[in-house]
């Protein structure tokens, strides 16, 4: 099972980082470019929540880690 929850963390950290990397690159493209609407589309919607769902699963798997390497 600790392999598992390293396994998932090393996905979760990565993925975490690239959809930041997206919604960032995204944010920077509507703030010079407010045609392209990019904040306003439903896919920037989704991104920002498989964002946020992606990071509260790393915070959990890494309270998980964290909680059995102290005890």
């Amino acid at each position: 099972m600790k392999r598992f929850f390293d396994i998932l963390t090393e996905v979760l950290m990565h993925l975490s980082f690239v959809e930041a990397l997206i919604v960032l690159v995204l944010f920077v493209t509507d703030r010079f470019n407010h045609a392209m609407g990019f904040m306003t589309a439903d896919i920037s919607k989704w991104l920002i929540f498989a964002l946020c769902a992606t990071v509260i699963l790393l915070f959990i798997c890494l309270m998980v880690r964290f909680y059995r390497k102290d005890h």
